[in-house]
């Protein structure tokens, strides 16, 4: 049986939970995955969503496995996270 950490995450417009079984490799839900971001839908709170990307940066992933798209290594994570950030005030 696998052991899951999960941290709780306040994103865009709901709380989500990020699965973090051991060996680096996570489960994200809905939020962050390898296409456009959505932090523009009715309700979402773009200050917490830039907040939760940030924190998810710096997690030791070695395989993400979003909600949406094919799962991506950390290398790939810190990619997406910075291009957002880097759009985001």
């Amino acid at each position: 049986m696998t052991r899951m950490k999960t941290l709780k995450t306040g994103s865009a417009n709901l709380t989500k939970d990020i699965e973090a079984p051991p060996r680096g490799s996570s489960r994200a839900t809905d939020i962050v995955y390898d296409g456009r971001l959505l932090d523009d839908i009715h309700g979402a709170d773009q200050k917490n969503y830039v907040a939760t990307i940030a924190r998810l940066r710096n997690l030791p992933v070695t395989v993400l496995h979003p909600g949406h798209e094919s799962p991506f290594d950390g290398t790939r994570l810190r990619e997406i996270t910075d291009a957002y950030i880097a759009t985001r005030p």
